[in-house]
């Protein structure tokens, strides 16, 4: 096992340079052929199954685009000395940079009422723009990005959903009017992922994640059994709004199951003003969550990731225990291309 196997974390020092690297990120550069590539996430909870109720985290969606950066390149050589002074990256690790646009929907239990319940969480929709870089190895994944977006109506979560429940003929949410009050969220996140090969075809994966920011604030831990063909790479299944798109394409299906825990110091789409509506709920101080999923090879350059999770409630307060409210389950689907 080579040192950059192990489970080296530690993020203290990556947040004082998350700046820098992301404006160095930004800036334009020369890159060689097939220096792209393109996931596109979505999450729902009907991807869970027949008869899912679309509550809480209703839906994630989010488009990425990684440039990989020449190593003889300014941003590259940026990227190398974060690596070697801060983040411990892998010595194999592709540098690249990363731009996303994405949005997340929130309802409650019940989204056939016309007033909110004081008990359940807030009606919420977040529309975001995020850039980053990111080192991607065979053993080791180091990323890091800005997010900067608004909620309320600006976050355009109402006509979203209603155009997608017109097109499958389902009722609107009539809830909309006393959604999440605006508010410009600015976040930081930061994520260090590292494999280790247990055989021929098994492996696991260790993930640490922060996020920093006046929308979410948590730490994160996790881990992931891979059960397959030609497995390599340290990407960790993530909601849409957390994740930084997949890296190596697969060589073979593969299964994967893991957990992640979350410690939660503040989460705007709970601890937020509504309009109307005077929420009774706080965010829970940890969450878990539980996923299983597949990995299929997409064509020669692409690849097709579907995971389920079980997330345990979010929220607390008066009245919550009383509701029985049980855990979401959702789903995500991840499409990943290599672009020519």
């Amino acid at each position: 096992m080579t040192p950059t196997s192990k489970l080296e974390f530690g993020y203290g020092p990556v947040l004082r340079l998350a700046v820098a690297i992301c404006l160095a990120a930004a800036a334009p550069t020369t890159i060689a052929a097939e220096a792209f590539g393109l996931s596109l996430q979505s999450d729902n909870d009907e991807y869970a199954g027949f008869n899912q109720r679309d509550r809480w985290y209703s839906n994630g969606a989010r488009a990425t685009l990684t440039q990989v950066a020449e190593r003889d390149g300014w941003r590259a050589r940026m990227l190398a000395a974060w690596c070697d002074r801060l983040a411990q990256c892998a010595a194999d690790a592709t540098p690249a940079a990363m731009f996303a646009i994405g949005q997340n929907i929130y309802t409650q239990n019940d989204r056939t009422l016309s007033v909110p319940l004081a008990h359940d969480r807030p009606i919420a929709g977040w529309l975001y723009l995020a850039a980053g870089a990111l080192q991607d190895g065979d053993d080791a994944r180091d990323a890091v990005q800005w997010q900067l977006g608004v909620t309320g109506p600006a976050a355009y979560g109402e006509q979203t959903q209603n155009l997608i429940h017109d097109a499958l003929g389902v009722d609107r949410v009539p809830t909309w009017r006393y959604q999440l009050r605006p508010r410009l969220g600015v976040n930081l996140h930061v994520e260090r992922n590292r494999r280790i090969g247990l055989g021929s075809h098994l492996d696991a994966v260790g993930h640490v994640s922060a996020s920093l920011g006046n929308i979410l604030t948590q730490l994160s831990v996790g881990a992931m059994l891979r059960l397959g063909w030609g497995l390599r790479g340290a990407v960790f299944p993530s909601e849409a709004m957390l994740t930084a798109g997949d890296g190596h394409e697969p060589r073979g299906v593969s299964l994967h199951a893991g957990f992640r825990l979350s410690a939660v110091a503040y989460n705007a789409f709970l601890d937020g003003r509504s309009f109307g509506n005077v929420s009774q709920v706080r965010h829970r101080p940890l969450v878990g969550e539980l996923f299983v999923g597949v990995g299929i090879p997409w064509y020669e350059r692409g690849s097709l990731r579907i995971t389920i999770a079980r997330r345990s409630i979010e929220f607390q307060g008066p009245g919550v225990d009383a509701a029985h409210f049980s855990p979401q389950t959702y789903g995500q689907i991840a499409l990943t291309w290599r672009l020519p």
